[in-house]
């Protein structure tokens, strides 16, 4: 039987083909390949969020899932009854993510994998879907005191204490609903004072105080907090989607908010919402742009997966593999915005090292060339636009475009750029057998930076040649 470490590496071969599906709209496979590294890797968050949102792009993000699934779907449910009614909570868990296959926004089944991971301590994950299930059925109340209860465990005080209180507003006549609000304000002050620890008031942790940590503008006049609008961006903004559902900018801003607040995926699906909502091109390259961020973040992860162990084969798969990906997106994002904006040559100098890094290089030169047209951009562009003529056997365009590349190159601000183009105009001219020039530019290049690739030993070399 596989250890929890080799279920994880093998969860991560199925999260790179997962997100390569992803890339490629390939939903049903992506789901696949995300059920895959849940049923291995379950507690994982960010595994389970991403399987959902596959999951309803699977069905057009229609909100009601597969036609005619209704049948399908009481059999399911019942199946996660019985096995919930028996503690069978990893089979729990496997019966209504497959439900949620046929349907991801079917509210009953979001609460029975947030009961079947509450149970299996993965809280976090039980409030996530909890939270799901409720905006499907906003006023049910088993789901918000299941969601109360799952943040309580977690010491989520705040965030519980606003359940409740809208357990109350729904049912005034909710006697727990008002005491548990009392009760968790008081475990917030034994929280933060260190009162369940201490042995007696003298033992209570004491932290320097000052005059923001008294002055609370939320207070009551009878020292409670009160929660309400302007206590949380996030809920505000939430509210504003809610109240005008039809309208683009409440989803921009609260995507903006989750964008700014490192929280990518939550950004995606909002836009994912306003597009849906407007059909604007602009929203679409602002999900884009997140959608961007999400695998440069993974990519990032992958990258410190594979320095925690260098010895570990798939990590360094995974890595290279998204890694590969991102630059497919990112070609396909950027041969969409140089459609759209025809004279940003920022956006064609992008595109055109997105291709040289896939050794596209036919399809490069004549953006780079286009794009020389801005005086900015004219050392960047030059340098590239000479690597890619090297490319397809161009020597004497590589060289004629690296010497015009040079007078616009600033040796303190740009030196990898200054040593990258005398190093190429150094192997040019040495492999023409004109050494003088060669030994010059060699000269250029170890005179910034000593250590630049083999400058030196190339450098040696040549003043060999020469002599004889």
């Amino acid at each position: 039987m596989a250890s929890p470490e080799e279920k994880r590496k093998i969860a991560r071969q199925f999260f790179t083909r997962a997100t390569q599906a992803e890339q490629k709209q390939n939903w049903d496979y992506a789901v696949e390949m995300w059920r895959n590294a849940v049923k291995l890797d379950p507690e994982n968050q960010d595994f389970r969020f991403h399987l959902r949102l596959a999951q309803r792009q699977v069905h057009g993000n229609n909100g009601t899932g597969a036609r005619m699934s209704g049948m399908k779907l009481r059999g399911i449910r019942n199946k996660v009854k019985k096995a919930a009614a028996k503690e069978e909570w990893n089979e729990a868990d496997n019966l209504a993510e497959e439900g949620l296959s046929v349907n991801p926004w079917d509210a009953g089944l979001l609460a029975e994998l947030g009961r079947a991971c509450f149970e299996r301590g993965f809280h976090n994950m039980a409030a996530v879907n909890y939270k799901w299930a409720i905006d499907q059925d906003k006023e049910n109340l088993d789901y918000l005191r299941k969601l109360a209860e799952a943040l309580e465990v977690q010491a989520k005080y705040d965030e519980a204490i606003k359940i409740w209180d809208r357990i109350h507003q729904i049912d005034p006549m909710d006697s727990d609903a008002r005491s548990k609000v009392t009760q968790l304000h008081a475990a917030t002050v034994m929280d933060r004072g260190g009162y369940e620890d201490a042995d007696d008031t003298k033992s209570v942790k004491q932290e320097q105080k000052n005059a923001y940590d008294d002055f609370d503008p939320a207070a009551s006049k009878s020292g409670q907090k009160e929660i309400g609008p302007g206590m949380s961006k996030e809920a505000d903004l939430q509210r504003a989607v809610r109240k005008n559902p039809e309208e683009v900018e409440p989803y921009l801003k609260l995507a903006e908010y989750y964008r700014g607040q490192k929280q990518l995926e939550q950004a995606a699906e909002t836009l994912t919402q306003a597009q849906q909502v407007s059909g604007d091109p602009k929203v679409r390259e602002l999900l884009e742009d997140v959608q961007l961020d999400i695998t440069r973040n993974n990519v990032e992860l992958a990258k410190s997966a594979m320095a925690s162990d260098p010895k570990d084969e798939v990590a360094k798969e995974n890595a290279k593999a998204l890694k590969e990906e991102l630059v497919k997106q990112e070609i396909s994002v950027f041969s969409g915005r140089v459609e759209t904006y025809p004279r940003d040559n920022r956006l064609k100098f992008e595109l055109a090292k997105r291709l040289h890094l896939v050794n596209q290089h036919e399809k490069a030169i004549p953006l780079l060339q286009k794009a020389s047209a801005d005086q900015r951009l004219t050392a960047d562009v030059g340098v590239l636009l000479a690597k890619c003529f090297i490319a397809v056997k161009k020597a004497t365009l590589a060289i004629s475009s690296l010497n015009k590349a040079l007078p616009a190159i600033n040796t303190h601000d740009q030196p990898d750029l200054f040593c990258e183009a005398h190093y190429w105009l150094g192997k040019l001219y040495e492999a023409k057998k004109d050494y003088a020039k060669a030994i010059e530019h060699y000269n250029e290049v170890i005179g910034v930076n000593y250590e630049y690739r083999d400058a030196l030993q190339r450098l040696e070399n040549v003043q060999g040649e020469e002599e004889e």
